[in-house]
């Protein structure tokens, strides 16, 4: 049986390692968010340079991006389904 110190040392300890764990998963979520915004920013960048290149019309460029947002969906989805 604990004493009292020891319990209120026990839990202490227990409450460090929960928020440690806590914090560690949040910087987790923030550089997979910001590597994400990377990853869709350099697939924007690379559309741009191709419409320009080919001198796609706006009809096309809009094309283009809905195809991208069919893609994006579907990779989503892939990830959610496992």
């Amino acid at each position: 049986m604990l004493t009292i110190g020891e319990a209120y040392h026990q839990r202490l300890l227990e409450e460090t390692q929960q928020h440690t764990l806590t914090q560690a998963i949040n910087q987790a979520r923030l550089e997979e968010k910001a590597h994400a915004a990377t990853l869709f920013s350099s697939r924007l960048d690379r559309l741009a340079a191709h419409a320009q290149k080919e001198h796609l019309s706006s009809v096309e460029i809009i094309e283009l991006l809905r195809q991208e947002a069919e893609r994006i969906q579907n990779q989503a989805g892939e990830q959610i389904d496992g």
